[in-house]
């Protein structure tokens, strides 16, 4: 991926991981390197899925495609390279190691695949091909880092690894963390970001929202990120604030202003790994409520960083675990202080880089 912090988490977790990377060790970037699909097989593959209602095959991981990034990685690294370091896993698999190795990701191919598509859409033999290329990949690495437990366990078990170059090094956020809590006694702010509102629950917490603003004047919702599938102008406390890139001054300070005004994140998403978001509100002490699903409790320390509910999540579940915090000021008021003190202990980009360099620097002696 191009070396920019903004774009997404995904973008954020490449830059800052080698941000760490080049702090603890003579690194130099060999990015950006992924080659696009062909575009007729991309085509014949979507019209298969999408008109004829046929299996297709996953054109970004198409064998031409690997070759090509293959072929890309040698041209890149040069004699005295040390060590190959990748971001991701599958988009590599067919390069031929002459070096040690090693990468960094969320979850392997087969997670994020089950995690994202259905199975019946993709040819099987086709996805087979690349689960077994990565398993190769994973077994011949000298160390793969996960970003949550759980993408590691959920990758060696899918691959029946054994997993013992397999490590956690975790993630951090992309917001600079404050010095303090700065949030107003008076604010009941709910603040939710996703770029797809629905995938990500917005529509869940929508219905919560119509359920408690009657009852609860003050309460305030703030939209980051995509755009909501509603007329958001036409709720009275409903503002949608846009995609908000952290690299320009004024969108970070709005960004910021946001999150410290906030009483809530929500965030009860259909489908995700582990968002950065909830460890970026936890910085301003602000505690979340999301799925007890995928990383997430890995996250939020359910009752005491923030509250987990058991999917699939009515809105009724949110609207009720909302009204629990206002009615316990006490007790809500731990919960802020619990939240930014495990994101701070648990989850920076110094961490990642420590953790990241102890298990290099055992690979290089």
């Amino acid at each position: 991926m191009p070396l920019t912090p903004s774009g997404g988490g995904a973008f954020a977790a490449n830059y800052h991981a080698y941000k760490e990377l080049e702090g603890h060790n003579e690194a130099r970037y060999a990015g950006s390197i992924q080659s696009q699909p062909d575009r007729f097989s991309s085509t014949i593959s979507k019209l298969r899925r999408k008109i004829l209602h046929l299996p297709g095959k996953f054109s970004p991981f198409s064998p031409s495609c690997l070759r090509r990034n293959a072929e890309e990685v040698d041209r890149t690294l040069e004699a005295n390279d040390e060590m190959a370091f990748f971001r991701a896993i599958t988009p590599w698999t067919h390069w031929k190691p002459d070096r040690p190795y090693a990468a960094y990701c969320d979850v392997g191919f087969h997670t994020f695949f089950h995690n994202t598509f259905s199975p019946k859409s993709f040819l099987k033999s086709d996805l087979e091909r690349i689960w077994d290329s990565e398993k190769k990949f994973l077994e011949s690495a000298n160390a793969v880092f996960f970003e949550s437990q759980w993408g590691l366990e959920q990758t060696r078990t899918a691959y029946g690894l054994p997993g013992t170059n397999f490590f956690y090094a975790g993630r951090g956020g992309v917001i600079p963390t404050p010095d303090k809590d700065c949030w107003p006694d008076n604010s009941l702010r709910l603040v939710t970001s996703a770029k797809n509102f629905k995938q990500k629950g917005g529509d869940l917490v929508a219905k919560a929202f119509d359920i408690l603003k009657p009852e609860i004047p003050d309460l305030t919702w703030s939209i980051l990120g995509g755009e909501p599938d509603f007329d958001w102008s036409k709720k009275d406390g409903v503002t949608y604030e846009g995609f908000l890139d952290p690299q320009r001054e004024e969108e970070m300070d709005k960004m910021t202003d946001v999150l410290s005004r906030a009483f809530l994140f929500l965030h009860p998403t259909r489908e995700d790994i582990n968002p950065l978001v909830i460890t970026e509100a936890a910085y301003f002490g602000c505690p979340s409520i999301s799925v007890r699903k995928f990383a997430l409790p890995e996250l939020i320390q359910d009752g005491t960083t923030g509250l987990l509910i058991d999917p699939p999540i009515p809105p009724e579940a949110i609207a009720e675990s909302i009204r629990l915090l206002i009615s316990d000021p006490e007790g809500y008021r731990a919960m802020r202080k619990a939240a930014r003190e495990f994101a701070l202990k648990t989850s920076t980009w110094k961490l990642v880089g420590e953790r990241m360099s102890r298990v290099i620097d055992k690979i290089q002696h």
